[in-house]
């Protein structure tokens, strides 16, 4: 029977399985899309027709459209490096809990910018912003959006503390085998 203090920490199982949950979700929506992507790639002229008809918000689905395939290829390799980190730090490798934080970092950051991206998209800060120049309609969509975003930055700030916390850097001081 193994001593009390040899097992994994609470904190390291919580958090290295929700970065390997989140990680194979990411891939397989990244590979989901790149099929879907590749099924649809004929209609894409169809597609381009109907953005063609709104004026505003055409060079970034133009962009969007054109490196879908690059971009959700990236997410997929971004995922099963995050997987492959996540299953080492679930193991204690001295290595991994670092670069798990690294990515909680990165992660933060990426939720910030998008949150902001989106807030002065939909407040009209932006060309091609859903606002109107009369009225916004979309005040309630900005607020779920700002609290999803919240939610999930207090949820990296958590992960990011307790990463440097006195009881994850003893366990990973004195592995074992898992």
């Amino acid at each position: 029977m193994p001593e009390p203090d040899v097992q994994r920490p609470t904190p390291v199982t919580v958090i290295g399985w929700v970065w390997v949950t989140l990680s194979v979700l990411v891939l397989a929506r990244s590979i989901v899309n790149v099929i879907v992507w590749r099924v649809l790639r004929p209609a894409f002229p169809l597609v381009t027709s109907i953005l063609g008809q709104r004026s505003e918000g055409n060079t970034g689905m133009a962009w969007l459209f054109e490196h879908f395939t690059a971009i959700n290829m990236s997410h997929a390799v971004a995922a099963v490096a995050t997987l492959f980190v996540a299953w080492q730090f679930l193991r204690r490798r001295d290595w991994a809990r670092p670069a798990l934080r690294l990515i909680c970092v990165l992660t933060l950051i990426y939720v910030v910018c998008l949150g902001a991206l989106m807030a002065a998209l939909w407040a009209g800060a932006l060309p091609g912003s859903v606002r109107t120049a009369a009225h916004s309609r979309h005040g309630l969509e900005l607020f779920v959006w700002l609290i999803v975003c919240l939610a999930v930055a207090s949820g990296l700030v958590a992960m990011i503390a307790a990463l440097g916390s006195a009881s994850v850097r003893v366990a990973f001081r004195n592995p074992t085998s898992d």
